[in-house]
């Protein structure tokens, strides 16, 4: 199994398995030969208080694109009770993030949201393999 990295990701994950950069049309990071059908898309807390507040309407538009895999999932980089607590450069609240947070979770219930805090590169891992078991 080959993992691809979009190549705008600035800090990719570690993985024990053989990648290569590519041009993702979405999320940062899926399995070669399933492009089409798989995404990992990976937000840390910053990024994902900035996608919704002042990159909202951009945000929605990668959640679009997402919700046309057959498998796609978003991996925050933090904890839930971390987000709660908000950002220090974001004048968005916890629990105003945490609203918008779930009315996105509504509005593409086939993308998954899931609150990894250091296990992104593990999660991100587990989910593309069995995401390509399921496939075949």
């Amino acid at each position: 199994m080959q993992i691809l990295v979009d190549c705008r990701e600035k800090t990719p994950y570690e993985f024990p398995c053989q990648t290569e950069l590519a041009k993702l049309d979405a999320g940062d990071y899926t399995v070669k030969g399933y492009e089409k059908t798989i995404a990992v898309e990976r937000k840390s807390h910053s990024d994902l208080y900035r996608c919704l507040s002042s990159d909202f309407s951009r945000f929605k538009k990668q959640l679009r694109k997402l919700s046309k895999k057959k498998i796609a999932f978003v991996l925050i980089d933090t904890s839930l009770h971390a987000f709660l607590l908000g950002h220090v450069y974001s004048s968005l609240r916890g629990e105003e993030a945490y609203q918008r947070l779930l009315s996105l979770m509504v509005d593409f219930p086939n993308v998954h949201f899931l609150f990894v805090g250091n296990k992104g590169s593990e999660t991100c891992l587990k989910i593309l393999c069995l995401a390509v078991q399921r496939m075949k």
